[in-house]
């Protein structure tokens, strides 16, 4: 069952659909619900099924090139031992006179959350501080300054959501100038003690960088491992990521001849 909500919280109509054993479903927003009249409203889906299910979204604009994909997200928690309930990251701001970003924050629960805001410096220093209330499953997007009253900040790198309910959210990053340039990424609320990265291109072609956040306020001793295409260790770097701190790492530079 999907059911397509607007921004304040309203649902604006379901679809109940079949989906076969190991099939997918895959549609347009406005293919699944048609009777919504401008599917600009339509803020968020949820998703409700009898068996597990996995998803994604993908954002495109028809006129540029340009695509962002996020995966779905768990709204109740139900899945992950390590959730942190209420708890919200949203871990790159880029440059803000070449990018511009934005911040989604959703409410999943059935009550109005109190959320407090917190934007960040790479080392974890508070930049500024803000707090407002959403109401019930309502979502709430604008640019990452226009939560913390307009002021841009240069040396932001993180923002921090705390509430008492369960909220979820995500953040787009549109280039200012062209070519267009346009990706997504979802805030976390988990932590990890192991992290792989996949896929590294080094060269004249590509440019690879890996960022790292601490979300707590402790120190973390942190190592990476280079590894080639055989599994073969290339190379070790370790360093201290201060509690809160963000660090954005150049696999060239950390590992050179690897």
């Amino acid at each position: 069952l999907l059911t397509a909500v607007a921004e304040d919280g309203r649902v604006l109509a379901t679809s109940a659909q079949i989906v076969p054993p190991l099939g997918k479903y895959v549609r347009l927003v406005s293919e699944i619900f048609p009777e919504v009249a401008d599917p600009v409203e339509i803020r968020r889906v949820e998703v409700a099924a009898d068996e597990p299910l996995l998803g994604f979204e993908l954002f495109g604009r028809w006129d540029e090139r340009g695509v962002a994909g996020l995966p779905a997200v768990d709204a109740t928690g139900s899945a992950v031992k390590d959730f942190l309930p209420g708890d919200l990251f949203y871990t790159a701001i880029p440059a803000n006179d070449a990018w511009y970003t934005g911040m989604t924050v959703s409410n999943f629960s059935g009550r109005t959350a109190r959320v407090l805001a917190t934007l960040l410096d790479g080392q974890g220093r508070t930049l500024a501080e803000t707090e407002w209330s959403l109401a019930p499953r309502a979502q709430m997007t604008r640019e990452v300054w226009g939560f913390f009253g307009g002021t841009v900040h240069p040396a932001a790198a993180l923002v921090r959501l705390k509430s008492a309910e369960r909220i979820g959210g995500f953040e787009l990053v549109l280039s200012r100038d062209a070519p267009f340039r346009f990706d997504g990424l979802a805030a976390v609320s988990r932590t990890y003690r192991s992290l792989l990265f996949l896929l590294v291109k080094t060269g004249p072609e590509y440019a690879t960088r890996i960022r790292l956040s601490r979300i707590f306020r402790t120190a973390n001793p942190v190592t990476l491992v280079a590894y080639d295409a055989e599994g073969g260790e290339r190379g070790r770097y370790s360093l201290v990521l201060d509690g809160m701190a963000t660090v954005r790492l150049d696999p060239a530079a950390v590992f050179p001849g690897a």
